[in-house]
């Protein structure tokens, strides 16, 4: 699908979802104070040439780890020929919105819903080493957070790409192969891609 139908596709699923209440109201709920919830969006723009980075080739699995309403995952159903689409997300009230869009588009769009799926799940506790293209907006991930996070990403296969925002990691399996500014729901924000050794 061209790039121009895709965004308009991705605007219409997502006309009236307010991510950002939805996830304030959830955390104050839980009582939830840490800063690694935090939510933010993509741009659907930058976000595809962040991904095109990437390469993706036809069957290859993509993961967004804390995909909080999906837009990463439905953006990348639309734009690339992934065979498989998981976004894994902790809160509830996000991945029962997340499940909502997605019957919204499959009704709309089989073709390209059926191979996407959310899990609520951890992402510390989820087995994503089948990814070939993982993303993760990091942004407001602890020190201590993204060195557990890098512990799992080394765990992956060789060639996956993975894509982190703000947040760098440190490990001699991992490869940078991509620095560069683009713009997200709260600004510019660096985006970094590494490739697993």
């Amino acid at each position: 699908m061209d790039s121009v139908q895709a965004k308009k596709i991705f605007d219409l699923l997502y006309e009236n979802i307010h991510g950002f209440e939805v996830s304030i109201t959830a955390r104050r709920r839980l009582g939830i104070n840490d800063k690694s919830y935090t939510y933010g969006e993509i741009d659907f723009e930058s976000f595809k040439k962040i991904l095109d980075i990437t390469k993706p080739q036809a069957g290859e699995v993509f993961y967004d780890l804390g995909s909080g309403t999906g837009k990463p995952v439905i953006s990348a159903a639309l734009l690339f020929p992934f065979s498989k689409l998981y976004g894994l997300e902790i809160l509830n009230d996000l991945h029962e919105l997340s499940k909502k869009i997605l019957e919204e588009f499959e009704i709309l769009y089989p073709d390209y819903a059926d191979h996407v799926e959310f899990i609520k799940a951890d992402l510390m506790d989820y087995d994503f080493t089948n990814g070939d293209v993982i993303y993760i907006a990091s942004t407001c991930f602890s020190t201590e957070f993204m060195e557990k996070l890098t512990k799992k990403i080394e765990l992956t296969k060789p060639g996956t790409r993975i894509i982190t925002l703000t947040k760098k990691f440190k490990s001699d399996k991992l490869e940078k192969i991509h620095s560069d500014t683009h713009a997200m729901s709260w600004g510019n924000t660096t985006v970094m891609i590494y490739r697993r050794i």
